[in-house]
């Protein structure tokens, strides 16, 4: 495969200096077919197909695997898994299997057992 021209670079890619100088890369137009080792601060405007260490923003799209850590906002769809912890908020849906805890609050609905 040809290498790329510095040209066909500066069209995909743009940079900038930080405070003490070091090179950071500013955008990028296209995919990233690799490794990002380092942090991203700024919008993903597609998806990403891999393993993403924290994010501290909004997931606007579906989640195909595990979270293994903390959600400290809302989750607006399904949960098609089960959750180890504790869910502090209102479940304004159906719990479809079992419930291994205490229920600290109020039941609107019926509980219908197997």
């Amino acid at each position: 495969m040809k290498e790329p021209t510095m040209e066909e670079v500066l069209e995909l890619v743009s940079f900038e200096r930080d405070a003490n100088g070091k090179l950071l890369v500013r955008d990028v137009e296209g995919d990233v077919c690799g490794s990002v080792k380092g942090s991203v601060k700024g919008d993903v405007w597609g998806s990403v197909k891999g393993s993403v260490g924290k994010v501290e923003g909004c997931v606007r799209g579906s989640v195909y695997q595990h979270v293994y850590g903390n959600v400290k906002g809302d989750v607006k769809g399904d949960v098609r898994g089960s959750v180890y912890q504790h869910v502090y908020g209102d479940v304004k849906g159906d719990v479809i299997g079992d419930i291994k805890g205490d229920i600290r609050g109020k039941v609107f609905r019926k509980i219908l057992n197997k």
